[in-house]
């Protein structure tokens, strides 16, 4: 998770917090039921944010819901299934270790079939503001010299740096608090920093993007409709090679 960052937790007004959740599988394309509530994935959301976290991050996260206007025909109507949504989400987080995380202040609500100056999207803008600029983070010349030889780096093809490589660029750039430097390029996302792995310490990642290129996998679904022992022989065919 990228540090000093608003996270948005998104979800249904409309669908019941205790009624089985509604997903989409992945292969198929079509909806089913889950195991877990509306509730509970909500929860699992937010617990996802906070475990993903390090200690003393200042990351908020902002309970959305979606389908405003559907709540009810009066504005009286919507404003009360809201209170009675936010008592049971409060309820369910209130005294948990990520409570403090989630900002309490208020259940935003956002409705898309309505013009932008009713929909909603403007306080939720300005509340992100308004966290965001109590974020800023002043960052010494020297950090922002480190991440210009990283991105130099990177464009002549380099996927990672020996650790003996990295301190060499810190050197350069006379930085001192060198922890502490890896560790904020690893949570903005510019390097993959791991110092507690034996493994991992020895290597920085400074293409994150590269990473992922490597181990891209071409994932082939095969036709439930194609015989079985059709696929015998093909793979019994193999030998032959």
């Amino acid at each position: 998770m990228v540090s000093y960052a608003v996270v948005c937790v998104v979800f249904n007004l409309n669908e019941g917090l205790n009624a089985p959740a509604k997903v989409r599988d992945p292969t198929t394309g079509k909806m089913y039921e889950h195991r877990m509530t509306n509730l509970e994935f909500i929860l699992f959301w937010i617990r996802s944010v906070f475990v993903n976290v390090r200690k003393g991050q200042n990351n908020k996260i902002l309970l959305i819901g979606t389908h405003y206007e559907s709540l009810g025909k009066t504005e009286q109507e919507r404003q009360q299934r809201v209170k009675e949504i936010k008592n049971i989400l409060w309820k369910a987080m209130k005294g948990k270790l990520y409570w403090d995380m989630v900002f309490q202040g208020e259940l935003f609500t956002i409705e898309n079939s309505v013009p932008f100056e009713k929909s909603g999207a403007s306080k939720i803008i300005l509340q992100i503001q308004k966290l965001a600029q109590m974020m800023i983070r002043i960052l010494p010349i020297k950090w922002l010299q480190v991440l210009h030889e990283i991105q130099q780096l990177r464009k002549k093809g380099k996927l990672y740096l020996p650790t003996s490589e990295m301190d060499n660029v810190l050197a350069r750039c006379k930085i001192t608090d060198i922890k502490l430097l890896l560790e904020y390029l690893h949570d903005i996302g510019e390097i993959l920093f791991y110092p507690d792995d034996k493994i991992l310490k020895e290597k920085i990642v400074i293409d994150l993007m590269g990473v992922v290129d490597k181990f891209k996998t071409i994932i082939t679904v095969i036709d439930p409709e194609l015989e079985v022992s059709k696929l015998y022989e093909w793979f019994q065919s193999l030998g032959e090679y």
